[in-house]
């Protein structure tokens, strides 16, 4: 998710809109070995549940042509750089 931040880093980012509520912060060897126990498995179930379109087909701007619309990140860039 955080490929270049340390554990102790990414647990930072992913509880800050707790910050209120005192929640204890486990070491960054805790969240390695949580890791290497539980594996890949409950990211990939999370991914499967939320990956999606956000999108209904009625939505303005949902579609180019017959397209449906994922992304433009970069788009403009890359159409820059080949032309």
């Amino acid at each position: 998710m955080f490929p270049g931040l340390a554990y102790g880093r990414v647990w930072a980012k992913l509880t800050a809109a707790l910050g209120g509520l005192g929640l204890p912060s486990p070491s960054p060897k805790a969240l390695r070995d949580l890791r290497q126990r539980i594996g890949a498995a409950p990211v990939k179930a999370l991914f499967e549940v939320l990956a999606g379109p956000v999108a209904q087909p009625s939505t303005p701007g949902i579609r180019f042509g017959r397209y449906r619309t994922v992304a433009f990140d970069g788009a403009a860039e890359s159409v820059r750089k080949t032309v």
